[in-house]
């Protein structure tokens, strides 16, 4: 093996681990999405089920019923931070927010919510909060 065909064999591995990493990075943050509306959307089930036992909705998360949903605050894997924001006799809205110094920040997704109403809502780092962002965040 001469030495160009050693240049040409790492030129094309560097361009498949490149294009893997990018994948690869992709499916993280996707992953850590999934963690944020999985646990929004079990929520919201939670509070529905509130509802209907306790003729209101629940005023806060963590608190054990009938003030609270028992659900913790963070989500399972720790990628996000879940509060339930309004909270009165007409609805209900639930928010992950990716924490603070975090591993895998996602500047697409900073923030994903949920309201009684069943839409969804996303903002990034920009602070824009559209359909698109809502879109991508929640695929």
């Amino acid at each position: 093996m001469t030495l160009v065909e050693l240049m040409i064999v790492l030129a094309i591995t560097a361009l498949l681990a490149g294009s893997a990493l990018g994948a690869w990075h992709k499916q993280v943050l996707r992953a850590q999405r999934a963690d944020a509306s999985g646990t929004l959307l079990q929520a919201a089930l939670a509070q529905e089920r509130h509802r209907l036992q306790h003729q209101r909705y629940a005023d806060s998360l963590p608190g054990p019923p009938p003030a609270g949903l028992g659900i913790a605050d963070v989500t399972p894997r720790g990628h996000y931070s879940i509060s339930l924001e309004a909270a009165d006799p007409e609805g209900w809205r639930l928010t992950a927010r990716l924490r603070a110094g975090h591993a895998r920040p996602d500047p697409d997704c900073v923030m994903l919510a949920l309201d009684h109403l069943g839409l969804r809502h996303a903002r990034d780092a920009q602070g824009r909060e559209d359909r698109g962002t809502a879109l991508a965040c929640w695929r």
